[in-house]
Parts: structure tokens; C-alpha cells; sequence
């Protein structure tokens, strides 16, 4: 499912305002493991996810990983 598609679920769009969601949000492919932003980092990018999992996580005070949340 795309974005456009996954909004018109829960909200009306018109055809420009679909449009316009469309233009500004880019097809990528990531391989597993491919952080989509790094800590420390600010986040200048809006994700929607179509296939697969996500995985929040941070490092504790003894340098582990800790999961956050999967989405």
C-alpha cells in the first residue's frame, strides 16, 4: 500500500491533493540492517514504510542496544 492509498483510508484526498503527497515522497529500497537515521543525527526525512519492518532502538549507558519499538 502506498501513502496516498493508506490516506484516502481514513481522510478524503482530491486528485491534487494526492498529487501533490505523491511528489514529494520518494520510492528507495534499504537493505536489512540500513539505519534510516543515525543517533545524534536530526531527522530532515518523513519514512512511510510499504514493505518489512522498522526497529527503534538506542544504546544504553553500557554501549548495548536497546530495542524501543518495531514498526
Amino acid at each position: 500500500m502506498n501513502v496516498t492509498s493508506y490516506l484516502q483510508q481514513l481522510i478524503p484526498l482530491s486528485a491534487e491533493a494526492s498529487e501533490a503527497i505523491q511528489s514529494v515522497f520518494m520510492p528507495a529500497e534499504y537493505s536489512k540492517g540500513h539505519p534510516l537515521l543515525e543517533q545524534g543525527r536530526i531527522a530532515r526525512n518523513l519514512y512511510f514504510i510499504e514493505q518489512g519492518i522498522v526497529r527503534i532502538y538506542y544504546y544504553n549507558d553500557q554501549g548495548k542496544d536497546i530495542s524501543y519499538g518495531f514498526y
